[in-house]
């Protein structure tokens, strides 16, 4: 059995490298059997789903992982992303300027993150 945080690791670097999708879905569902109740687990299944445009998954695991905590940072930057890619722009900007209200809370990857968004919102 392998340890469900070094797979959720894991996934993350294979993902940044652009690797095999079908094999980053298998390491992260792999960490959310062990801890189903992982919502970071969640949130990295989520950004892979968005990435490789299957927006209907991502959106199941970040209504679960909102439910669960309304207030979560890294699940509401993938929101935003999902909103714009489910043609929902308004909502976009929306999730965006209330983070940005939150910057204080916000770790200077996820400012950088917000930025992005902000900027390829404002563009499109």
């Amino acid at each position: 059995r392998r340890d469900p945080e070094l797979l959720n690791g894991l996934a993350h670097v294979v993902m940044d490298r652009q690797g095999d999708t079908q094999e980053i879905h298998h390491l992260v569902d792999e960490a959310i059997i062990q801890q189903p109740g992982n919502l970071a687990y969640r949130c990295t299944r989520a950004e892979l789903d968005l990435n490789s445009g299957q927006i209907d998954a991502a959106g199941k695991d970040l209504q679960a992982v909102l439910s669960a905590d309304p207030g979560n940072i890294p699940a509401l930057l993938l929101q935003a992303r999902w909103e714009e890619a489910s043609g929902n722009r308004a909502a976009a900007m929306s999730v965006v300027r209330n983070l940005a209200r939150r910057r204080e809370d916000l770790t200077v990857f996820q400012l950088d993150q917000l930025k992005k968004l902000l900027l390829y919102l404002k563009k499109s």
